[in-house]
């Protein structure tokens, strides 16, 4: 009985961290499509003296504003000669929390909202 017991507590504690590290690995794919597309707006702002708002101007930019399997693309907002902000968000686990990542011209990238801490 005691057998059975431990292996339960082995296999609950085995599922939440193979659960955790998918999340954060999951996390990736915002993160990634985010510092590329800040480096496509920084081409495009030494081609044109401003940042765009306009997601087709960016040559990364993915046509149905997908980033990976789990994260979608806001439009990009705060746009100005020398400023933009854009944002990933995806469910990247199931629950109800939506898991956010904002990126800025500074290259500041922030988890706005955790979801692998929710």
């Amino acid at each position: 009985m005691a057998v059975v017991a431990i292996v339960g507590i082995l296999a609950a504690i085995a599922i939440f961290t193979y659960t955790s590290y998918s999340s954060r690995t999951r996390q990736s794919d915002a993160k990634t499509i985010l510092q590329t597309l800040r480096a496509d707006q920084e081409q495009y702002r030494a081609e044109h003296g401003t940042y765009t708002a306009v997601k087709n101007s960016l040559p990364n930019w993915p046509a149905n504003d997908k980033a990976g399997n789990y994260y979608t693309l806001d439009n990009i907002t705060n746009v100005t000669a020398n400023t933009f902000t854009m944002r990933a968000r995806g469910n990247i686990d199931g629950d109800a929390t939506v898991d956010v990542w904002r990126i800025d011209q500074t290259g500041n990238l922030v988890n706005e909202v955790d979801d692998t801490k929710q």
